[in-house]
């Protein structure tokens, strides 16, 4: 989920020493996944070795990743379906005009999204500019 933590592996690889069933474990849960379908291709051993584990915890991320996606592509249709709903109950417009409410909306929404974005990297590349003055 966060490439920049892969870096810190190491630390949490040495604080879980001997305990990697109980880290692959909390992991697991943390993502919400299933520890089982995750390890039946793995050959039974008491041990995970390290590349193993790791390679479990970006299959975990991975997973993690798509799930939130998932979540969040049904969430906005979701709030299409609730607008389309309402628009639809006045009865003042076709279905056409209601779906392309939804698009304008949606379009203003990411244009809001690009603003936030922007302004936020100027924030960022003035502190820059002030930390280096």
């Amino acid at each position: 989920k966060n490439p920049a933590m892969m870096g810190e592996l190491d630390f949490i690889f040495s604080r879980y020493e001997g305990r990697e069933e109980e880290l692959f474990a909390q992991v697991c849960l943390k993502y919400g996944a299933d520890r089982a379908a995750l390890t039946k291709d793995l050959p039974p051993r008491t041990e995970l070795e390290e590349g193993e584990l790791v390679e479990a915890i970006v299959r975990l991320e991975e997973e993690h990743e798509r799930r939130m996606r998932l979540l969040r592509r049904k969430r906005e249709e979701v709030k299409e379906l609730t607008l389309l709903i309402r628009l639809g109950s006045e009865r003042r417009r076709c279905h056409a005009c209601d779906v392309g409410i939804c698009r304008a909306q949606r379009l203003i929404r990411f244009a809001g999204e690009i603003c936030w974005l922007v302004a936020e990297e100027s924030r960022c590349a003035e502190e820059e500019a002030g930390s280096l003055g």
